[in-house]
């Protein structure tokens, strides 16, 4: 088992105890300490997945030269906690901690190893400031036990399929006396240079030597010294190497640790090591690792190429999976953490705040994920990447194959990945019955679904915690075995839940200060439900779909409008219910509700045309528009 927690948003410590220190805007980091003053931030207790028996923390900050910083762990265990351990201190140079040792385990330069397995941890920074403020940029923790699999994942096609450039160096072209101490900071020097941060390995070593023991290798100094560069960075101990395949994928070379005797590793230009630092660069085309090794005597022999196999056992094995994590700062994916979201065209809040706020793009559900690409005072620009668009020129989609592009309130976002969800809610809304007792989700949220206890469900928040939900308000996520009636059946079935429902212009929640669906919101939460996932938009909907005739038209299907007759653009999209029935979220009418195509159009349906020009009975000006048909199940 290894777990990372990593906490860069205001929502990240929300729950924290914070004494003495200030919030800043997002882009600076979490909190500072003003001048002459001193305060700490004190983490919640976070609940780890699985029981673990190693702890590294890490942190970035700005920390002017009469400033210090120390960061402290503790563990549960068995009900219990355990003294604070301090595992690293910092001020204008680093020290590791003195030793500490009781019955909870020991701290070994970097590390807190436990006598025995924990349950959950806290972290506590604490920050003094000089005659200028104290920054807290990141703080991070990772846990793991000696839990490994004997062989990698088996490999598989893929954009990591890449090798990034990195450009070489060698530990052994510098002084004779630092050669077999400095692989730590000559691997960060390498990745520094990558992303134009170019410095010299002796300045890197000199920034990351820890002053208590002499070492180079420290893993929490080494990526505080990243940040003090102007990257952001932590240690992690990841899970196997389809993460490492994850970040060689985004484009971001990882510092990995290896321990290998002789002949395990072949190609390498060590024999053997206790304890080795390389850039894991790229990926060849039969799952081998492309490794540039700071061993290598000379700059043009560092690239090397590991062997799968070889290299798990080095790494995950032996070592524990152990990374550097390092990329420009507020790049990585990020998650909602709020129940709904609002994803707007500018970041700033509405003038006028209500239903049909033309600046509401979209609506991000708890859980959802987001790539960021800018951070702007209390707000992040990001591409809501789990809300497909693929068609162009409409107001805030991007280019084809991406997401919805608008700004989120930082205060409403997580650091970290999404987790792999497996079940969706499917009632309307639904309510925990367990802490955070009162806190609802809406139709649509997917969730981590932990075991099943009859009427509740357990279920796994993305902070680590668990909760019940009822489980008549959860259903299986992904494609259903099921008979294809019976997903109609269900795609109906949400559809109907929503009947009611206020009319929201890019409304896609069921909860919020204004809960309720525009038309494409309605079809793409039902469809959802019932195990399938379609574009978020009207337009893309009908794109994706496949073309009907009228009188193909199976409950479920769609039935789409464009503004005019003359127009290409679709604007409104409505489920056939079938005999001659619709379901559609219609402006204006307010809300949700069921109709029909003589209600509609003052005709049939089989008198209708895919394509076809009919006119809009529903609207004042009556205007002339085009009717097309389609479906997303197989024909």
């Amino acid at each position: 088992m290894s777990y990372t927690v990593t906490h860069r948003t205001p929502l990240d410590i929300a729950r924290a105890g914070i004494e003495g220190l200030e919030p800043v805007p997002l882009r600076d980091g979490l909190v500072r300490a003003p001048r002459r003053g001193r305060g700490f931030l004190e983490s919640p207790e976070i609940e780890t997945p699985g029981a673990f028996d190693d702890i590294v923390a890490s942190w970035n900050a700005r920390l002017p030269e009469d400033a210090s910083l120390r960061m402290s762990v503790r563990v549960r265990r068995a009900g219990e906690w355990s003294p604070w351990f301090l595992v690293g201190t910092a001020t204008a140079s680093f020290a590791s901690p003195p030793a500490q040792e009781n019955a909870f385990g020991r701290v070994e330069v970097d590390t807190l190893k436990l006598s025995r397995k924990a349950g959950a941890f806290q972290y506590r920074v604490e920050l003094e400031a000089g005659r200028k403020p104290a920054l807290l940029r990141l703080a991070a923790v990772t846990v793991c036990d000696a839990d490994a699999p004997p062989e990698p994942p088996a490999f598989r096609d893929g954009p990591w399929i890449r090798e990034l450039a990195v450009e070489p160096r060698s530990q052994f072209k510098e002084p004779a006396e630092l050669q077999w101490d400095i692989c730590s900071p000559t691997s960060l020097a390498m990745v520094l240079g990558f992303w134009g941060a170019r410095r010299p390995t002796l300045k890197v070593a000199q920034r990351v030597k820890d002053h208590s023991t002499g070492i180079f290798g420290d893993w929490p100094f080494n990526v505080a010294a990243a940040a003090d560069f102007g990257l952001e960075a932590w240690v992690s101990r990841l899970e196997s190497i389809e993460d490492l395949q994850a970040e060689i994928a985004a484009g971001r070379p990882v510092v990995v640790s290896l321990t290998f005797g002789k002949g395990e590793m072949p190609g390498a230009p060590l024999d053997e090591t206790k304890g080795h630092l390389a850039v894991v660069s790229g990926f060849t085309p039969q799952g081998d690792l492309v490794v540039m090794d700071p061993a290598a005597p000379e700059p043009a022999s560092v690239r090397r190429v590991y062997g799968r196999r070889e290299f798990h056992r080095a790494w995950r094995v032996n070592k524990r999976g152990v990374a550097y994590l390092l990329g420009e700062p507020l790049r990585r994916t990020m998650t909602v953490g709020a129940p709904a979201t609002d994803l707007r065209a500018k970041p700033k809040p509405a003038k006028k705040p209500g239903p049909l706020d033309p600046s509401r793009l979209s609506q991000l559900l708890y859980g959802e994920a987001v790539e960021p690409l800018e951070a702007k005072g209390d707000w992040v620009q990001v591409l809501a990447v789990e809300q497909e668009a693929l068609s162009r020129g409409l107001p805030g989609q991007a280019s084809h194959g991406q997401g919805y592009r608008g700004w989120v309130r930082a205060s409403d976002l997580l650091y970290r990945e999404p987790m792999r969800a497996d079940a969706v809610v499917s009632s309307l809304r639904t309510t925990f019955s367990a802490p955070p007792c009162g806190a609802e989700l809406s139709m649509g949220t997917k969730v981590v679904f932990l075991e099943d206890r009859g009427e509740s469900s357990l279920i796994r928040l993305l902070d680590g915690r668990t909760s019940l939900l009822p489980s008549r308000d959860l259903a299986p996520l992904g494609p259903s075995a099921e008979p294809e009636p019976e997903v109609r059946s269900r795609v109906l079935k949400a559809a109907g839940l929503l009947m009611g429902a206020a009319y929201v212009w890019g409304g896609r929640a069921a909860v919020g200060p204004f809960p309720g669906v525009d038309c494409s919101g309605l079809t793409s939460l039902a469809y959802r439900v019932a195990g399938m996932e379609i574009p978020r938009d009207a337009q893309d909907q009908m794109l994706k779909s496949s073309r009907l005739s009228p009188s193909d038209l199976r409950p479920g299907d769609l039935v789409f409008l464009t503004e005019s007759a003359g127009s290409k653009d679709i604007t409104h999209v409505m489920m056939f219910a079938g005999s001659d029935s619709l379901i559609e979220s219609r402006r204006s009418a307010g809300g949700v509700l069921q109709t029909s195509f003589m209600e509609r159009f003052g005709a049939p349906r089989p008198s209708l045309e895919d394509g076809g020009i009919v006119t809009d009975l529903t609207e004042k000006k009556r205007p002339r528009r085009r009717v097309f048909f389609g479906t997303f199940f197989p024909r």
